[in-house]
């Protein structure tokens, strides 16, 4: 009996802690100066070609991703996390053409007894099973 061929799964890139600040916060104060946040995404995908050609271009560029991250929040001002989370993650899905982006925002400090405050999604064209 010939084993069965090794298969592949799981595939993703993932950008950890990514510091960046934004305009945050319900109350004007806190957004009138950035406040600091850390950004942590997960983009599944298909290695395949990147794996076969070992080139930069065949794959998704994770640098580009943070730049983008940065630029996009530069420009915004939001009240709540949860409106943060869903305009960045749909703007990076489109930008990008992900067919699925996990992210998690957290804003270290948002209350004195913990670390941070986060929220956190998983944005798919997938069905939903």
């Amino acid at each position: 009996m010939t084993p069965a061929p090794w298969r592949f799964s799981g595939e993703s890139l993932s950008v950890a802690g990514l510091r960046v600040s934004a305009k945050i916060g319900v109350t004007p104060a806190e957004r009138d100066q950035p406040q600091p946040l850390e950004i942590s995404l997960t983009l599944p995908l298909s290695f395949q070609r990147a794996a076969e050609t070992d080139r930069l271009a065949d794959t998704l560029d994770y640098a580009a991703v943070a730049r983008e991250t940065e630029t996009f929040l530069a420009g915004r001002s939001f009240h709540l996390l949860e409106t943060l989370c869903r305009a960045l993650a749909l703007h990076l899905a489109q930008t990008f053409g992900l067919e699925e982006i996990q992210l998690e925002v957290v804003k270290p400090g948002a209350l004195p007894q913990a670390q941070g405050a986060a929220a956190r999604l998983t944005l798919s064209r997938r069905e939903a099973p």
